[in-house]
Order: C-alpha cells, then sequence, then structure tokens
C-alpha cells in the first residue's frame, strides 16, 4: 500500500478502506487485532494516508475489544442515521436485454417510478 501511495504521489488524497457488516464475523475472528496491527504497520511505515472504517451494529464494539482490548481507540465512533426519502437514490442492476451494454446494468431509478433516470 505504501508503495502504492508513493506512485500515485500528489494525484490522490488517500486510501479509503470500508468493512460493511464488520460486526457478522465471530469474536474469533481476530478483527480487533488485525485492524490494530494493521494500523500498527502502516504507522511504522509512514503510511499516514490511510483510512480504515468499519460498519456494524453495536455487536461489533465487543467483538473487537475481545480481540484486542486497543482496538477501539483507533476509530472515533459515529451514529449514522437512517436517510430520508429525498437523501437517497435506489440503484438496480437489470439483466442485459438490449445486447450492447454489459452483462448487467446499473441504473439509477426515479423515487417512486422506478424508470431508469436520464
Amino acid at each position: 500500500m505504501y508503495q502504492t501511495l508513493a506512485q500515485l504521489g500528489s494525484n490522490v488524497d488517500g486510501i479509503l478502506i470500508l468493512i460493511d457488516e464488520a460486526d457478522k464475523p465471530s469474536a474469533g475472528s481476530n478483527l480487533g487485532e488485525f485492524v490494530k496491527l494493521f494500523t500498527e504497520r502502516l504507522t511504522k511505515r509512514g503510511c499516514n494516508h490511510v483510512f480504515l472504517g468499519l460498519a456494524g451494529l453495536s455487536e461489533l464494539l465487543p467483538k473487537l475489544r475481545q480481540s484486542h482490548e486497543s482496538s477501539l481507540r483507533i476509530f472515533e465512533m459515529l451514529t449514522l442515521e437512517s436517510l430520508q426519502p429525498n437523501e437517497s437514490i435506489i440503484v438496480e442492476i437489470t439483466p442485459n436485454k438490449g445486447g450492447w451494454l454489459p452483462s448487467e446494468t446499473w441504473y439509477l431509478l426515479n423515487d417512486k417510478s422506478r424508470e431508469p433516470k436520464e
């Protein structure tokens, strides 16, 4: 990762790594230990432009703590509220029917009509 960031130079601000549903693996998966050791190694190599985010329900915190007691210190906890209908979009993957697009096509859909947006 350090080499990748060095090669990219000032073309990027950094790398964002997101792990969604991080609460799903068992405590035995040692996610807390992994994130603690991973961030320590990045720091030792001077790789200071990596953002690590975990998303999960409240069961995530005890699992991290059980795996590595100090793993929670590397994170800033944020509580995300549900989006309002006007703050979200619907994305739908549909099979290719016309033959000229890739096998799956992503469409942004209008809120209620479910018609593809132009």
